[in-house]
């Protein structure tokens, strides 16, 4: 087992440091906004904490409540939520601090791809 001192250490923040954004496994297509729910928290959180710029904040979570209101819909558009959700990635791509975030973007175009 490897020890790790973490004494004087400082985080100034960690992408779903609760872990209770879960996009694997996800069965249902309802289930789809609940999760892109936490991920416009998590983007919110960043911003609050100077991970993110401001204005990079606002843009990515424009394009991520575009991809939420599109998976509330009665037909979603599968193509307008990767595009949504593949801009807001790049918006944030540019934030070293961001790269878990990044992830979440990548876990939940891929889990898109796989329900519609």
């Amino acid at each position: 087992m490897s020890i790790f001192d973490q004494r004087n250490q400082t985080v100034n923040y960690q992408y779903n440091a609760a872990n209770d954004i879960n996009f694997g496994d996800i069965k249902n297509i309802a289930s789809v906004a609940i999760e892109l729910e936490k991920l416009s928290e998590e983007l919110s959180k960043a911003s609050a904490l100077g991970v993110l710029d401001s204005e990079v904040a606002i843009e990515a979570e424009a394009k991520l409540k575009k991809a939420i209101v599109q998976s509330q819909r009665p037909s979603p558009n599968k193509i307008s939520m990767i595009d949504n959700l593949n801009s807001a990635k790049a918006l944030i791509e540019g934030a070293v601090a961001a790269t878990g975030l990044v992830s979440g973007f990548v876990e939940a175009v891929e889990m898109i791809k796989r329900l519609f």
